[in-house]
């Protein structure tokens, strides 16, 4: 909607269009600025913020049915138990139990389960928590990129908005230009000496 504006201004030589073109381009800058800012300043903490957050689920058996579910839709994707240890369930769910091929690779353990005290399953080693954190830090991540992104395409067009303003108010000036070329040279004639 602002590249339209800023483009309608342009092509139009509107100086209203063109300004409100350029405050709401500086406001879209800031608020990206801002955003990406925080995610960054926040991004170190997340594991902390995580492991704080999911422990409140444990133990999972207790948890909301929501929370219960999807749990046990993340051990089946992801072949782990629990999400810090498999003893974050009371009873262990079959979502845990491994696959006599997966035994055979090393990845499962063999615990108690609670609700028959002699009977023993072959549960995933693997906790479901790392897998979670790379999920949500993948996740950041990406709105880290998307917020500095468009905060440095906002900036482009905040120069570009403001280089047409200019020209549009003193259109006999030349637009500032940076050049990258070196000034020519004159050759220098000097007369002999006799």
């Amino acid at each position: 909607m602002i590249t339209v504006l800023g483009a309608y201004g342009a092509h139009k030589e509107s100086k209203v269009a063109l300004i409100m073109s350029l405050v709401y381009t500086v406001i879209g800058c800031w608020l990206m600025l801002i955003t990406g800012i925080q995610a960054a300043i926040i991004r170190p903490q997340l594991r902390g913020i995580g492991v704080e957050t999911f422990s409140e689920f444990v133990p999972l058996d207790k948890s909301s049915t929501y929370v219960r579910n999807m749990t046990e839709d993340i051990q089946k994707q992801f072949h782990c138990c629990g999400l810090f240890s498999y003893n974050d369930w009371e009873n262990i769910p079959d979502s845990c139990v491994c696959s006599q091929e997966e035994e055979k690779e090393g990845k499962c353990q063999t615990v108690k389960n609670n609700t028959f005290m002699l009977q023993r399953k072959s549960v995933y080693t693997k906790t479901c928590f790392p897998t979670i954190m790379d999920y949500i830090q993948f996740d950041y991540n990406i709105i880290l990129v998307v917020s500095f992104t468009v905060a440095i395409l906002a900036l482009l067009g905040m120069i570009l908005s403001s280089i047409m303003i200019h020209q549009l108010y003193y259109p006999n000036r030349p637009t500032i230009m940076i050049s990258m070329m070196p000034p020519k040279y004159k050759e220098l004639h000097n007369a002999p000496a006799c």
